[in-house]
């Protein structure tokens, strides 16, 4: 299999660390009784195409969903429910930088007393999935080409380099430009 393509701002493990880095998903059922998801998923995908799955995922979610996002998994905000298409027509424009900007993680949801769905794109920049359909998580998986890999790795599992996006696209929006109008997008401001 050929190796994953990262972003330009993570680097490859060097060749040392052996590393199954390929496109791809892990899949299980998921036990917790907290939440009526039943099953989680991580997967692999070309950063090239990591957009263009995250917008899929996102659209077999309910009408209103809720965002969650910040520069990192212990600083976040959660904005306001809001209509699905709405908000991706509000990230739409920023596709380069929420595919990746390393420093930041965003996820969006769908939850209630009997429903849950959630779509997190990391700041490694690959994405984890609780879902309740399997057979059409399946389905849209393999409408990428990604096939289920046992032993599959994800880069956070190994020391991360990264580069700040603005270095290497100047054209890019700045990561706290970004979230400051995720902010006003999400209070409905």
């Amino acid at each position: 299999m050929k190796p994953l393509h990262l972003p330009p701002t993570i680097k490859m493990p060097t060749p040392a660390e052996p590393a199954n880095l390929v496109e791809g998903y892990t899949i299980s059922p998921d036990d917790d009784d907290l939440l009526p998801n039943t099953f989680l998923a991580q997967i692999n995908i070309n950063n090239e195409n990591l957009w263009s799955l995250c917008r899929v995922l996102i659209l077999q979610l309910p009408e209103e969903v809720c965002m969650v996002f910040g520069p990192g998994k212990e600083d976040y905000s959660l904005g306001d429910a809001m209509d699905k298409m709405h908000l991706l027509n509000e990230l739409e424009p920023f596709h380069l930088e929420l595919s990746q900007d390393p420093d930041l993680q965003f996820s969006i949801f769908y939850q209630d007393e009997d429903y849950y769905e959630h779509v997190m794109v990391t700041q490694e920049k690959y994405i984890h999935y609780w879902g309740m359909n399997e057979v059409r998580f399946r389905n849209t998986m393999k409408y990428f080409g990604l096939a289920e890999v046992e032993g599959l790795n994800f880069i956070d599992e190994y020391p991360l380099e990264t580069e700040k996006l603005g270095l290497i696209n100047p054209n890019a929006t700045e990561t706290e430009d970004l979230l400051e109008h995720l902010e006003v997008v999400m209070k409905g401001l």
